[in-house]
């Protein structure tokens, strides 16, 4: 949570797990104004785009045996940032996460795509 600007936080989804259902991480939240939703128990679907998230980070970092768990940290943070910064996401509209947090989408999906006449030098 901490990656994310302070204006962006307003809202936790999480499972029902102890640390996320605990009454001193209800009493952060409340005081750092977050609102906290939990899922329905046994309802894996709800957290789908998570559960996701964790199959496509899966698929990457897992090509590579790594013998040195601090290795393995490395590859995790390349994927993150590359995941976060540099893909483009379909269900975003094309843009990448970082885009639409730091405010960018819709100037970015305002610009003239590429073709015949129009000038690409932005």
């Amino acid at each position: 949570m901490t990656d994310v600007p302070w204006d962006h936080r307003t809202e936790l989804l999480s499972d029902n797990g102890p640390g996320y259902i605990s009454h001193s991480f209800g009493e952060y939240l409340r005081l750092v104004g977050i609102r906290h939703t939990l899922t329905s128990p046994f309802h894996p679907q709800t957290n789908g785009k998570l559960e996701r998230y964790h199959w496509t980070i899966k698929l990457d970092v897992n090509q590579i045996p790594y013998d040195v768990p601090g290795n393995l940290e490395i590859a995790i943070t390349e994927f993150v940032n590359y995941y976060n910064n540099r893909r483009y996401h379909k269900a975003l509209g094309n843009v990448t996460p970082s885009d639409v947090l730091d405010g960018r989408k819709e100037e970015i999906l305002e610009r003239p795509k590429g073709g015949s006449g129009s000038d690409n030098s932005a």
